[in-house]
């Protein structure tokens, strides 16, 4: 980040930077529980703040989303494994909205599992999106 002439930061690249690598809420985070919110200018401290509420904003809905989606799941007799972003949101991350990501992978134990849940899925509304690339281990993008 460059500083401008009068020695505030930019707050339009401070917001590119974080917004391209995704961390903002993890340094909100990091400072905020360090107690370190004044090593950091106050208009970068507001940005980062509200980077941090949007997603946990955010997050809040795709958990939703992902217990509905489990739940339905479950009442026809299948229980996926929650994989890779997800997963770690909730197990490796402090708080789960730390863990930016944009959808939720799902492994099934078999090709007639997954086609089962997604007709379930399609049932609540849900539509495909194709994928440009086909083979055994190619997933879909549902929704986001």
């Amino acid at each position: 980040m460059q500083l401008a002439e009068r020695g505030d930061v930019d707050l339009q690249e401070a917001s590119s930077f974080f917004s391209a690598e995704g961390i903002a809420p993890l340094c909100h985070y990091a400072l905020r529980t360090a107690g370190a919110e004044d090593s950091v200018p106050k208009d970068v401290w507001g940005l980062l703040r509200q980077e941090s509420h949007a997603a946990a904003a955010r997050e809040l809905i795709r958990g939703h989303q992902d217990t509905q989606v489990v739940e339905w799941l479950a009442e026809i007799g299948l229980r996926p494994l929650v994989l890779k972003g997800a997963a770690y949101a909730r197990t490796v991350y402090p708080e789960a909205y730390l863990r930016l990501r944009c959808d939720t992978d799902l492994l099934f134990a078999d090709q007639a599992s997954a086609e089962r849940a997604w007709r379930r899925l399609e049932q609540e509304g849900y539509t495909l999106i194709p994928n440009v690339a086909e083979g055994r281990f190619v997933s879909r993008k549902g929704p986001a």
